[in-house]
């Protein structure tokens, strides 16, 4: 199988993958457009596999059925050529036989587009065809029923080759079968050009088309997969993605068509499921959390452009409702998600014992509509519990759903309690060793009240009046407009004064006060020692 990225339908030939044989034949599938009946409006496309069926029978001179039925199908396809002769017992050639007709049945259980049939003799040259009658569907016969739920409207009538020989049936005017369809018409061979040959007809119908099927998961072409992991966000936060798309032209369109899902133990597990009842829309969400998570959480769920949900109030609350008959008592959440035997669902896998998300909250969600999106509130939610419910919505009236894409989009957000953070080191941790106001390591770095440049021209921090009691020894404010240290941009300070050439500060205030006092005494000590030698003389 050839997996392509999505690009249209001329550009099939930049193919990216990986070739596989399905049921033994070599066929390709293709991601290709389909914008007629584009599944969604956001570059999404429905994967498609080419696929050749072939079915054929022996119809022997005066014989009410066929024998040697021989068929190669994929998909459930049902193929057949039925057929019959009359003329009863004895009869030796078609010359004494019934006119030889044959019932061409196509059937399918999944959604084609391209389809074509060609209907033709095998191996007898001298057959012809003359005509054909009894189109119909549902197919005539004995077709199953589950190949007559879907009724097609607008049948073509086969053509007849030149030659007589073949017939050529497109079955429909676009082309394409819808899931559980089928059609049939009878065609009835010449058997005045068989004479009294003996010899039985061999009729070999070969049906061909593309067949959609869920897209391969590729990071470049997510398309229609079944996605096992999707975004849980991060551990530290509700943050989770859900999409999925509604399409009846998928393979068993309930189980495909989910472009994003949760399935995380260590977080929880959520999807949007999608089922027709009628021509309404039904989306169902189930949501399991492993952890609790706080009041408010919001699912927000956004609708594509061609249909709407309808009012809130005709929401379908699942939440808490049991689960008839289980064992151990589980409820229809788990149900819908695989019931027993399902190892998502257990604490103990395998043994279907102690299930998961087995609480209920206390209290309901509430649903309204803002903008056309479905906004769920979700209460608060206890460790290993869940809720569900199911919305309507209806298709807009210009599409049909048969052969349209429904596109949902869903993201839940929300926060987890404060244990489950610091159980997750989502917390930043407490400071134990912050400096205190008498360790600032800016304290012995800047001027004190005591030691400030203008001290001498300012009342110190003694005579400071202190409202608050603040010590003495705290750096004081810095006046607007003033630099750290109380000096201009040249190197003077507020009185004008010089630094050292070295950087440091010219020693004023107390210390030189102190200086001039020792100056002092040496010239009174040196003015008495002068006097007295000269008394001595």
């Amino acid at each position: 199988m050839t997996i392509l990225k999505p690009v249209k339908l001329l550009a099939l030939a930049s193919a990216a993958g990986t070739a596989l044989l399905l049921s033994g034949v070599g066929i390709s599938a293709a991601a290709i457009d389909t914008s007629k009946n584009d599944p969604t409006d956001d570059g999404q496309v429905t994967c498609f596999e080419e696929f050749t069926w072939t079915s054929q029978s022996t119809l022997h001179p005066g014989a009410s059925d066929v024998v040697d039925r021989e068929k190669e199908l994929t998909h459930g396809a049902d193929v057949a050529v039925d057929g019959w002769a009359g003329g009863g017992s004895g009869v030796d050639g078609w010359d004494e036989s019934g006119t030889p007709t044959f019932r061409i049945v196509v059937g399918t259980l999944s959604y084609l587009t391209d389809v074509s049939a060609t209907i033709a003799y095998v191996d007898n040259d001298s057959a012809e065809f003359t005509d054909t009658n009894s189109l119909v569907s549902p197919a005539a016969g004995a077709t199953p029923p589950e190949y007559k739920k879907t009724k097609l409207t607008n049948l073509v009538e086969p053509q007849l080759a030149d030659d007589k020989k073949s017939l050529s049936w497109n079955i429909t005017e676009d082309q394409t079968l819808l899931q559980n369809s089928s059609a049939s018409f009878n065609a009835t061979g010449n058997k005045e050009v068989l004479g009294d040959s003996t010899e039985p007809l061999t009729v070999k119908v070969t049906v061909t088309g593309k067949i959609a099927v869920p897209c391969e998961e590729d990071p470049d072409n997510p398309g229609y997969y079944d996605a096992e992991e999707g975004s849980a966000g991060s551990v530290c936060e509700v943050d989770w993605t859900l999409a999925s798309t509604m399409d009846r032209r998928l393979i068993d369109p309930s189980n495909n068509g989910y472009r994003s899902k949760v399935r995380d133990t260590d977080n929880g597990l959520s999807e949007i499921q999608h089922f027709f009842i009628g021509e309404t829309l039904r989306w169902r969400i189930p949501i399991g959390t492993t952890e609790p998570i706080k009041a408010g959480a919001k699912l927000v769920l956004e609708p594509g452009d061609n249909w709407t949900f309808n009012d809130p109030s005709t929401v379908e609350e699942q939440t808490g409702v049991e689960w008839a008959g289980s064992s151990p008592q589980m409820y229809l959440f788990h149900r819908f998600y695989g019931g027993t035997g399902t190892d998502l669902l257990f604490h103990d896998p395998g043994t279907n014992e102690n299930p998961r998300f087995n609480n209920v909250p206390a209290e309901m969600p509430t649903y309204e509509l803002v903008d056309g999106k479905l906004v769920v509130t979700l209460p608060e939610m206890p460790a290993d519990s869940h809720i569900m419910f199911t919305a309507a919505a209806t298709p807009n009236e210009d599409t049909d759903i048969n052969t349209t894409g429904y596109a949902i989009d869903g993201k839940l957000t929300g926060e987890y309690p404060e244990e489950v953070l610091e159980s997750r080191g989502c917390l930043e941790p407490t400071p134990t060793d912050d400096p205190t106001a008498t360790d600032d390591p800016t304290a012995t770095d800047e001027p004190t009240a005591t030691d400030d440049p203008t001290a001498t021209d300012e009342p110190t921090a003694t005579d400071e009046p202190t409202a608050t009691g603040k010590p003495t020894d705290d750096p004081r404010p810095t006046p607007p407009g003033d630099d750290d240290d109380g000096r201009d941009d040249n190197g003077r300070d507020d009185n004008g004064r010089d630094r050292d050439r070295d950087g440091r500060l010219p020693r004023t205030g107390a210390g030189v006060g102190s200086a001039l006092f020792g100056a002092a005494l040496l010239i009174g000590g040196g003015a008495a020692v002068v006097m007295a030698a000269r008394r001595r003389r």
